[in-house]
């Protein structure tokens, strides 16, 4: 059973005070560089270099630019959003500079994902078409990953599970999106 002792606290830029609990701060201790950084966390999330928004609805992102014998530049800490109290979800040191206007889009097929987040830890790849929203559905592929609708039953968001190993192993990743045809758009074919 995993434990919701909160065991630090810290409030973030705009107030609002996040908990990190001990199953949480377990987790992240078995990222690289993470064990005893617990106060770095602290401070990424109070007094952060960068901020922004993540893909994911209801969290944020806080990084803190940091120095040995911190063996990363930057510690990423995210948070998700509970009422009046925030919890951290997951945090780990990263080499890559977090500059949230280094925008980059993905097309693929005819849909365009103008937000893009990979997760090296995890190595999953988060794409969102249009501003970041809660989705009406979801949808599984047959190959693991994740495809998100509205409430059009439009594609606004995929994740992407395993990309780099993917990309090493078969040099591509193949994504099937289901979809599906009206009577009135086969009526015509059919007459």
């Amino acid at each position: 059973m995993e434990s919701q002792e909160v065991i630090a606290q810290a409030v973030s830029p705009q107030g609002r005070t996040v908990e990190i609990t001990a199953s949480v701060w377990a987790y992240v201790q078995k990222h690289h560089g993470m064990e005893g950084a617990l106060h770095l966390v602290c401070l990424a999330i109070s007094r952060p270099d960068v901020q922004a928004q993540d893909p994911r609805p209801g969290r944020e992102r806080y990084w803190l630019r940091t120095l040995p014998p911190f063996p990363f530049p930057w510690l990423r800490a995210v948070v998700q959003f509970y009422g009046e109290t925030d919890r951290l979800v997951t945090a780990f040191g990263e080499d890559r500079n977090p500059d949230p206007f280094a925008r980059m889009t993905i097309t693929i097929g005819t849909q365009q994902f103008e937000h893009v987040d990979y997760d090296e830890a995890s190595d999953v790849l988060y794409l969102t078409a249009g501003v970041p929203r809660v989705p009406a559905g979801s949808h599984g592929t047959p190959e693991g990953h994740n495809v998100r609708y509205d409430e059009g039953g439009t594609v606004i968001g995929l994740t992407l599970v395993n990309v780099k190993w993917l990309l090493e192993r078969d040099g591509e990743i193949k994504i099937t999106i289901p979809s599906s045809l009206s009577a009135e758009t086969l009526a015509p074919a059919l007459d």
